[in-house]
C-alpha cells in the first residue's frame, strides 16, 4: 500500500524542516529547510482552528460576506505558502504523479506543531486533507513504550451516549445511535454494546473500554482554558484548573489521568463531541488524544471545534458504513467527508472539523474484505495457474512467499526515518557501509541500530551509531572539522 511520510520538525523558533519521504516521489525523498515566521504561522493556525470556525458555526444570517468554503480555502492557502515554501511544489506535483485515489500520508509533527491544522492547508486546488488520506503521528520529547495489545474482543463496539444526561443532547444522541445501528448492519459479527446516561461512570469505563475494537463517545468534552480563553468567561463555573475530559453525570469527568492507567484500550476511539482533537494541553499531560495513543490506541478520531448534531450523526453513519465494508480508517474518514459535504453542502464547516491521529492505513479486525479486492485476488491466482499450465510462466517467478490468506495480515517490517544534517552541508552519507546520498538527507530505514558515517573532501570523517525508532523520526547532526 503506497504512502508518503510528511515530516515537520522544529529546527529553531523561526525554522521548520520539511521532509517528504515515500515511493511516490521520483527520488524517493525530499528534505528542505523552510524559514518561517512562527508567530505568523501560529496566528494563521489560530485563525483557522478557532476564530474562523467559530464564525462558521454561526447561523447564516449572522455571517454575511464570502462563503465559508471560500474563506477557509483562502486562509488555508496562506498557511500552505507560509509553512511549506518551495516544498509545496513537490506536494502539489504528487497529485499528477501518483495515479491513485488512495494517497496515504502519515503526518509527523513535533509537539510544538500539534496545534497547526496542516490538513486544512490549501494548495490552490484542494485542501491537503482532501488530496491525501492523512493521519497524525506526534513526535514527543519523552520516550514511551505502549503496552502490548491483545485483541480480546475484536468485534466489540461500544457506544457511550450522553453520560452527562444533558437534556439538550438527548434527541441528537438518540438520532446518532440509530444512524450507527443502521450503518453497522453490514459488519458481520459486530457485538454492539450501548451505554446511556448516568450509568456511564468512571468505574464502568475502566471495565468496558479495555479490549474493545471501537469506543464511540457521544456527549460533551471539556478542556482546560489558556489565558486567552478565560476573558469573558466569568459566568463559566469551570476554572482553568478544573478536571477536564469526557463529561460525566454530576460534574465529573473521565480524563487523561484515568485513561493513562488503562490496559489494552480500544483500537479505535471516535470522540464525536466538541473540540476533542484540540491539543492545547498536549505537553501538560492533560490531552485525551495523547493519553489514548500512549496506552496503545491505534487510531483516534476527534474534532477541531463544535459540530452540529444532525451533521455529527450523518458523519458517524457514513464513517461506520464505509469502515464495515473492510476499508481503512483513513478511507472511511475521507468517504464520510465526501458524503456529508454532498448532503449538507460545502458551507457547512463540519466536514473540515474531523481529524485522525494514528495510521490512516489501519483496518479493524472483523470487518469484511471488500468484494472487489477478493475477486481481483482470485482472478490473479487463476490467471497465474493457467500460465503455469501453458508453460508461459514457471512457478519460481511467482516468488518464494505464498499468498496471504484472506482476512489475515502479513507480518510487517517496522521502519522509521533518519534525517542527516552536517555543517558544512554536502557531505556524503553512508549507512551500514552503503552510500545513500548527500546532506541534508532523509532516509527510511529498518528499525534498530545502524552505523552511519559522513565524508566531505577536506574534512575529517565522522562516524556514529544511530537507532531508528518507527514512532519517532530522528535527526543525526555532524559538525565536520576542516583538515589543516
Amino acid at each position: 500500500m503506497a504512502h508518503i511520510d510528511l515530516i515537520l520538525s522544529e529546527q529553531s523558533s523561526s525554522e521548520i524542516r520539511i521532509s517528504i519521504v515515500g515511493d511516490a516521489l521520483p527520488s524517493g525523498a525530499l528534505s528542505e529547510r523552510v524559514g518561517v515566521d512562527r508567530a505568523e504561522v501560529n496566528e494563521m493556525s489560530r485563525r483557522i482552528s478557532r476564530d474562523l470556525l467559530d464564525w462558521a458555526n454561526r447561523p447564516s444570517h449572522l455571517r454575511p460576506g464570502p462563503s465559508i468554503h471560500e474563506t477557509l480555502a483562502q486562509s488555508g492557502l496562506a498557511l500552505y505558502q507560509a509553512l511549506f515554501g518551495q516544498a509545496g511544489d513537490a506536494l502539489r506535483a504528487l497529485k499528477t504523479r501518483w495515479h491513485t485515489q488512495e494517497r496515504y500520508c502519515l503526518l509527523h509533527l513535533d509537539e510544538g506543531l500539534v496545534g497547526c491544522p496542516v490538513e486544512l492547508c490549501h494548495d490552490g486546488d484542494a485542501f491537503l486533507g482532501e488530496t491525501f488520506l492523512m493521519g497524525r503521528h506526534i513526535t514527543t520529547s519523552r520516550p514511551h513504550h505502549p503496552p502490548i495489545r491483545t485483541e480480546t474482543r475484536p468485534s466489540r463496539i461500544l457506544v457511550l451516549a450522553n453520560p452527562s444526561e444533558d437534556p439538550c443532547l438527548s434527541d441528537s444522541a438518540d438520532e446518532e445511535l440509530r444512524e450507527i445501528r443502521n450503518a453497522l448492519q453490514s459488519w458481520a459479527g459486530a457485538d454492539l454494546r450501548v451505554h446511556m446516561g448516568k450509568t456511564i461512570d468512571a468505574k464502568l469505563l475502566d471495565q468496558i473500554l479495555p479490549g474493545s475494537a471501537v469506543a464511540h463517545f457521544i456527549g460533551h468534552a471539556d478542556h482546560p482554558r489558556g489565558p486567552s480563553d478565560q476573558a469573558g468567561q466569568a459566568n463559566d463555573p469551570r476554572g482553568p484548573s478544573d478536571p477536564n475530559g469526557w463529561r460525566l453525570f454530576g460534574r465529573r469527568w473521565y480524563g487523561a489521568e484515568r485513561i493513562g492507567r488503562l490496559q489494552n484500550p480500544p483500537t479505535l476511539v471516535f470522540a464525536n463531541a466538541c473540540a476533542t482533537a484540540q491539543s492545547a494541553e498536549w505537553t501538560s499531560g492533560g490531552s485525551l488524544v495523547r493519553a489514548f495513543l500512549e496506552r496503545g490506541t491505534r487510531a483516534y478520531v476527534g474534532t477541531w471545534w463544535e459540530v452540529g448534531s444532525p451533521f455529527a450523526a450523518a458523519f458517524a453513519a457514513a464513517f461506520y458504513q464505509t469502515l464495515a465494508g473492510g476499508t481503512t480508517i483513513g478511507r472511511a474518514l475521507a468517504r464520510a467527508r465526501e458524503e456529508t459535504r454532498a448532503q449538507f453542502g460545502p458551507d457547512n464547516a463540519g466536514w473540515a472539523s474531523y481529524v485522525l491521529y494514528g495510521d490512516p492505513r489501519t483496518r479493524l479486525h472483523g470487518t469484511r474484505v471488500p468484494a472487489t479486492a477478493s475477486a481481483s485476488s482470485r482472478w490473479k491466482r487463476i490467471l497465474a495457474g493457467l500460465l503455469i499450465v501453458l508453460g508461459i510462466l514457471v512457478p519460481t517467478t511467482l516468488g518464494q512467499r505464498g499468498p496471504v490468506p484472506e482476512g489475515d495480515e502479513a507480518p510487517v517490517m517496522q521502519y522509521g526515518y533518519l534525517t542527516f544534517e552536517s555543517e558544512p552541508e554536502g557531505a556524503f552519507v553512508r549507512v551500514d557501509g552503503e552510500s545513500r546520498g548527500t546532506t541534508p538527507l532523509t532516509l527510511e530505514l529498518s528499525e534498530g541500530t545502524h552505523e552511519v558515517s559522513f565524508e566531505l573532501p577536506g574534512h575529517r570523517g565522522w562516524e556514529a551509531s544511530a537507532v531508528v525508532d518507527p514512532r519517532n523520526p530522528q535527526v543525526v547532526r555532524a559538525r565536520l572539522e576542516e583538515l589543516p
